[in-house]
């Protein structure tokens, strides 16, 4: 589970790559339809559709990572 977590923040990271070269919806939707093709568990692949449908790519992109992040302060450290 925790690659597929790097794979997806290693995604969102690719998408925002794709807007500012592009600077396009179009082009970042494009991006997130092939991408989610490489995941296996079903919320990154929800969520790279998600961000595919969007009429707003880069807010569910924002969205996810705040969530994530949010994820990421929640978890007990482990030694």
């Amino acid at each position: 589970m925790k690659n597929e977590a790097e794979a997806f923040m290693s995604a969102l990271t690719t998408l925002k790559l794709c807007w500012a070269i592009h600077k396009s919806n179009e082009a970042v939707r494009k991006c997130a339809g092939l991408l989610k093709r490489k995941f296996k568990e079903n919320l990154a692949y929800e969520a790279m559709r998600k961000i595919e449908s969007s009429s707003s790519p880069m807010l569910v992109i924002t969205l996810a990572e705040w969530e994530l992040g949010k994820l990421n302060r929640d978890e007990p450290l482990s030694n």
